[in-house]
């Protein structure tokens, strides 16, 4: 199963940023269901890759997985600090559901995360 680091360029952040990326084993011309999982506070886009058994969890499912760096922005778009929000929404998650043709179905794509990467939004 492949585990990706990539590092780009956001021109919603305005800097070079990171988002490590589990691939299914198999990729075929379906489109890949897709979980975004997200890290909590004072961690960054690697810390589910150290900490948990996620890569191992999802080596038997066709599914990919998404952990974006979050700045310890808490997911939102701050008025003097970084728009995490619309850097995911608008930037990052149409720009990989492309690269890697993620499903657009609803009941295909997921979002779950720990801490910070997990707090209600109202």
């Amino acid at each position: 199963m492949p585990i990706l680091r990539m590092n780009y360029f956001s021109h919603v952040l305005e800097l070079t940023t990171t988002c490590s990326i589990i691939l299914p084993q198999k990729l075929n011309a379906e489109p890949v269901p897709v979980l975004y999982l997200l890290h909590g506070y004072s961690d960054n886009d690697e810390a589910w890759l150290l900490n948990s058994r996620i890569a191992k969890l999802v080596e038997e499912l066709n599914l990919a997985v998404v952990m974006p760096h979050g700045y310890n922005g808490y997911y939102t778009d701050s008025v003097s600090g970084f728009k995490i929000y619309s850097y995911l929404t608008k930037e990052l998650f149409p720009y990989l559901d492309q690269l890697f043709h993620f499903s657009q179905k609803p009941a295909e794509r997921y979002l779950a995360g720990l801490s910070m990467g997990g707090g209600r939004r109202a």
